[in-house]
């Protein structure tokens, strides 16, 4: 016997037709083979059909993939990149014929506007900044500069801030406010109309809706040309004919000498009503992906800069007013994003609707640097399976759960509040199933740490009107104080079991009920009701070197001595498979194949003989999204075939019994998708 593990991933399929496509060809050559190579990915995305194949050879397009019809579950098209070679898909287009205007600024026609607050700069593949007061700084995105300003609660478009003051009057007039004020649930923006000293006022009808907070904050203004004063800074300036954009890059240097870039398109793949479109290995700068219909894929890409705005239409959306904010968007059935790195993005990383989309495999980070209710994942499907995922970094929440009968397994989640308050790395309000019988979530299997802000900064945040979340198994620590897993009134049919927690509150300590305010869905919440049942969870305050084996390198298994072992109940689905006596508090059982969380997580298989000859396999529950494979030998041609044994997997373990081989050997891998 010999065991293994191995994660596979989909190859690309041979089709009825393979076109090429290379920086270099043309769109008048054949395209069907490599010496005659298309010059335009759209080229074959006019004309694929199901089974069909682009190889695209290295180099940045600046086009928008969108297909025009669909393959099949068995004859997908897809495009990939030629070999593994480097291929960009760029939403953003050239700005050439600079001249000198004065103090480092330089001048060309731009002969396209996405609208005001939309359009983006690069130089030489950094984000540039749009003219601002005050300079944006040496932060990342979810860092600008800014200076601490006050709404005022009586003339709510009065803004002030001692950093305005020895201008003109109406010096700030035109340019636009974008800022963190008061609750800070989101950020708000609204147009300048006059200032005079320390003060502003701002266009009530175009204040944020939803919302526009008063008190203490900070903020910025932004879009005039007299705040042009720094480098890395850009206006545009629209004209009845050809735009004019204005630039000062580091130094104040010739940008003829250096590549810019101004966005021009808000997709970069476009797979609107289209099934079983599968894109492999390609990067995409400067703009969004849409994935509507059934069966498409996205995978293996490098993603940047998915979208972008400063102009906030309603605080609480999640993509910012439009379609391009979601970043990856799956709408539709069975749609998959896998093994993709997503980053700095306005809005949100990943955005499902639909049912049976799959999020998997993905590093996504520095989202929502708009301040909104963009997040890194944001849920609104039904049967949606999120697993194996890395995210951290936003400006609120990392993953909101708004769909029904989710799946939340083994991401790694962290560093959410970077820009907003009252958030949760993973955050829910107004949830609940079409039927009671239904689950919004089973949450189970994940890192969830670091929301080190004043409290509420819970880790799990179950706020008001939620029902029927499942949280167990997962590890949850550091907070600003808050609850580990926070649940706020009304509340109805929670389960949340066998999770550790540390560095932060217990389950419950913290809750506020917000009874009979703003009630989602009378019809069901005709009182207030608390009710939820927590029970085998582990909490060890600041000390949990007391009973986990190294917290600090991310083992949470328990010592061999920690009062935790079998001192929890059985509680039937959660703690089948328990070893010893009782089950163990904490989302570790003693005697059971640790689990990990996040992109670089992999089961480990191990097997033992039984009497007779058999075999049982054992591995983390983890294992329950791989498929076992088995060989005969492992002599080319390697044919490894599935086993159709049904493993048991519990709360604890994944195993599956095998009989015996005889005196043959046998391999065994687990293979991921």
């Amino acid at each position: 016997m010999a065991l293994s593990l191995a994660g596979i991933f989909s190859l690309p399929r041979a089709g009825a037709t393979t076109y090429f496509v290379a920086p270099n060809g043309s769109d008048a050559n054949p395209g069907t083979n490599l010496a005659a190579p298309f010059q335009t990915i759209q080229q074959v995305a006019a004309k694929a059909g199901p089974g069909d194949t682009c190889m695209i050879r290295a180099g940045v397009y600046h086009e928008t993939l969108s297909p025009t019809r669909s393959g099949t579950v068995n004859s997908p098209i897809t495009f990939v990149a030629y070999s593994n070679e480097v291929v960009t898909i760029d939403a953003a287009d050239a700005v050439t014929g600079w001249t000198a205007l004065s103090n480092g600024i330089y001048q060309a026609s731009a002969g396209w506007d996405l609208g005001e607050g939309f359009n983006q700069v690069f130089v030489d593949g950094v984000m540039q900044h749009e003219a601002r007061y005050p300079d944006y700084g040496a932060g990342d995105v979810l860092h600008p500069g800014t200076v601490a300003v006050v709404v005022s609660t009586t003339n709510t478009a009065l803004i002030t801030s001692a950093a305005w003051g020895g201008k003109p009057d109406n010096y700030w007039a035109g340019a636009w406010f974008v800022g963190g004020v008061g609750y800070s649930w989101a950020w708000q923006s609204a147009q300048v109309l006059s200032s005079t000293g320390t003060s502003i006022l701002v266009d009530a009808s175009t204040q944020t809706p939803n919302w526009w907070f008063t008190g203490a904050g900070a903020g910025y203004l932004w879009g005039k040309f007299s705040l042009l004063d720094a480098d890395n800074e850009w206006y545009l300036q629209t004209n009845a004919g050809a735009n004019t954009l204005y630039l000062r890059i580091t130094g104040g240097a010739n940008p003829s000498t250096h590549s810019v870039e101004m966005k021009h398109r808000n997709w970069c793949v476009d797979i609107n009503g289209w099934n079983y479109v599968t894109v492999s290995g390609i990067n995409l700068w400067a703009g969004a992906a849409r994935l509507a219909g059934a069966g498409n894929i996205l995978q293996n890409s490098q993603a940047q800069f998915l979208s972008h705005f400063t102009t906030i239409s309603q605080g609480y959306l999640e993509n910012g007013g439009s379609d391009q904010g979601s970043g990856v968007l799956l709408n539709g059935a069975s749609n998959i994003v896998r093994g993709c790195t997503l980053a700095n993005t306005a809005g949100c990383g990943v955005y499902t609707s639909g049912a049976g989309n799959t999020i998997t495999r993905n590093h996504i980070y520095n989202t929502d640097y708009s301040g909104t209710y963009a997040c890194a994942i944001a849920i609104h499907g039904a049967g949606d399976v999120v697993t194996f995922n890395t995210a951290c970094a936003s400006g609120r929440d990392i993953l909101r759960p708004e769909g029904v009968g989710s799946t939340i397994c083994f991401n790694d989640l962290s560093n959410p509040g970077l820009l907003c308050k009252d958030l949760g790395v993973i955050y829910a309000w107004g949830v609940s199933p079409p039927a009671a019988s239904q689950t919004s979530a089973r949450i189970a299997f994940n890192w969830i740490h670091d929301n080190n802000y004043p409290v509420p900064s819970p880790l799990v945040y179950l706020d008001n009107y939620d029902q029927n979340f499942v949280v167990d198994h997962n590890v949850c620590w550091n907070t600003g104080g808050d609850s580990g897993i926070r649940v706020n009134g009304p509340a109805l049919g929670h389960q949340i079991y066998n999770n550790t927690l540390f560095n932060c509150a217990d389950v419950g300590a913290y809750a506020y009920d917000q009874w009979p305010a703003s009630n989602p869905n009378p019809s069901l919440w005709t009182n207030d009701v608390n009710q939820y049942w927590a029970s085998n969870n582990l909490f060890l305050g600041s000390s949990p070197q007391t009973q986990l084996v190294n917290w600090t390198n991310d083992d949470f298994r328990l010592q061999p001595d920690a009062p935790a072992i079998d001192a929890g109940v059985v509680i039937p689905g959660f703690t089948d498979g328990y070893v010893g006596k009782s089950p163990d508090l904490g989302a570790y059982e003693m005697g059971g194949t640790a689990w990990s969380a996040g992109t670089g997580s992999r089961p480990t298989l191990t097997g033992t003989n039984t009497g007779g000859g058999g075999l049982v396999l054992r591995a983390s529950v983890d294992a329950a999204y791989y498929q076992l494979y088995c060989a005969s030998n492992l002599a080319p041609p390697l044919v490894w075939n599935p086993v159709t044994n049904v493993p048991f997997v519990s709360g604890i373990q994944w195993s599956v019994t095998l009989a015996n081989s005889g005196n043959s050997s046998r391999y065994y891998r687990l293979q991921g998708n």
